[in-house]
């Protein structure tokens, strides 16, 4: 059995113990813990009593509030015990409190993202090529995945759309220290009609009492959110300009997952997929293009206006198609005539799937961040890219860090638990160099991850 001494990057520690590990004092001498004990491999697990301190020179904390210069968080066993200013904080001392302090650094919540998909590599390889494989190949790739999320600063994930019964069986490794990743909640298979988009993941339902049977099938298995494929997508054969399921049983899926006290997430490219989930209360519309059939994109200022006034919160999937047209200008002078014409289409696409995000942000839509990792040239450990982009529509770095945090958690229905750091929640806490909140790239500059209170080992 063996035991490390992990250090944070740059960051400076009072007591150590191996593994991190402070004793549970007691009459009989302190036994530490082997670094597989716990919450994951690579994280480090504790026993309480077990209280750590941060200190940096500004904390955003996410409830809305202005950042707080020297700002300070106190930690107890995996919950938030203290947050505000260093010189307003009471912290606690003696060799079973941790003190981390970070110059120059932001002290901000674990981010989240609502929209992945943990089976597929991200590497541009289609879907229906992945899908040639076991579940145990797409588990391994599920794994590694979440493992570089995480070690991106990914605290809280939502996977929105694997084969079979795989999500369920990482969510499971992770819990028992098999496997390293963030908190996941999931949607497993996603609802999609008979050769509908994604149909490859063995969602398919056809009616309201199928779709009702499906839903309380996934239920069982232990879903937390409800995907619904509202319109045609990426999958080969699909139309991503058309919709798919009708209003009934868009509102059978509502109805079923709302009775169980679950939120919902609908897939829209077209914008009659996206008046539907409007009209079927969804809570989460995932894309929102505003396709026409045919291909044109026009935008609805009426459409977007009911976005506005309803609760729906909207994640615009910016860098998947962002990625596409990155890597097919990087082929420069290489490229195919075919390619060329490609490029063009997407090229002219995503301008104008930018221009129709910052309508919507205009116009007061609430956005929530979400990578679509997964899918295309889009890989897991790249989510800043996501927010960067949403930067790019004209939403400002504070904006996109609630959307990445507080607005995220509210939207997936675990805003009681994370997304903020306020006094009683977990303890998912990111610390970077420089200030994200008026330089959005500088999540990219880690210092220090922790996950449930446990600080998160990258190496």
């Amino acid at each position: 059995m063996s035991y490390q001494v992990l250090y944070a990057r740059g960051a400076t520690e009072t007591t150590f113990w191996p593994c991190g590990l402070r004793p549970v004092f007691s009459r009989r001498a302190p036994i530490p813990l082997p670094l597989s004990s716990g919450r994951g491999i690579g994280a480090i697990s504790v026993n309480d009593p077990q209280v750590t301190v941060i200190t940096a020179s500004r904390l955003f904390d996410g409830t809305g509030r202005p950042p707080i210069e020297r700002g300070a968080i106190v930690i107890r066993g995996d919950a938030v015990e203290a947050v505000g200013a260093q010189d307003e904080i009471r912290a606690p001392a003696g060799p079973a409190v941790r003190s981390l302090n970070f110059d120059g650094a932001t002290v901000l919540p674990g981010l989240v993202d609502v929209h992945t998909h943990l089976v597929l590599p991200g590497d541009g390889t289609l879907p229906e090529t992945m899908m040639r494989h076991t579940d145990g190949i797409l588990l391994l790739q599920a794994a590694e995945n979440a493992r570089r999320a995480l070690f991106a600063g990914v605290t809280t994930m939502a996977d929105m759309g694997g084969r079979n019964r795989v999500t369920f069986t990482l969510r499971d490794a992770i819990r028992m220290g098999l496997a390293v990743g963030p908190r996941l909640l999931l949607c497993g298979r996603p609802l999609t009609r008979t050769g509908g988009h994604c149909w490859f993941f063995h969602g398919e339902a056809d009616d309201p009492e199928a779709i009702r049977h499906a839903i309380r099938q996934l239920l069982k298995e232990g879903a937390d959110v409800i995907k619904a494929m509202a319109t045609g997508g990426g999958t080969l054969g699909t139309d991503p300009f058309r919709p798919t399921y009708r209003l009934e049983e868009l509102e059978a899926i509502t109805d079923e997952a709302r009775a169980a006290g679950k939120k919902t997430a609908a897939h829209c490219s077209a914008t009659v997929g996206i008046s539907r989930a409007l009209a079927a209360k969804f809570d989460m519309i995932f894309h929102a293009h505003f396709y026409e059939p045919g291909g044109h994109l026009h935008f609805h200022p009426d459409v977007a206006r009911q976005m506005a006034d309803s609760p729906v919160y909207v994640n615009p999937t910016l860098q998947i198609n962002r990625s596409q047209v990155e890597v097919l200008r990087a082929k420069g002078d290489n490229l195919t005539s075919e390619e060329r014409r490609l490029l063009e289409i997407k090229a002219t696409r995503y301008a104008g799937q930018v221009e129709n995000v910052g309508k919507l942000v205009q116009h007061g839509v609430k956005m929530i961040a979400g990578s679509d990792a997964g899918w295309g040239p889009n890989p897991f450990g790249d989510f800043v890219s996501e927010l960067e982009a949403m930067v790019t529509v004209g939403m400002t770095p504070v904006e996109v860090l609630q959307a990445a945090t507080r607005n995220a958690a509210a939207a997936l229905g675990i805003d009681d638990l994370v997304g903020t750091l306020e006094v009683g929640k977990k303890a998912d806490v990111l610390v970077v160099d420089g200030d994200p909140t008026r330089d959005i790239t500088a999540l990219r500059n880690i210092r220090a991850i922790l996950l449930d209170g446990a600080l998160v080992a990258r190496s």
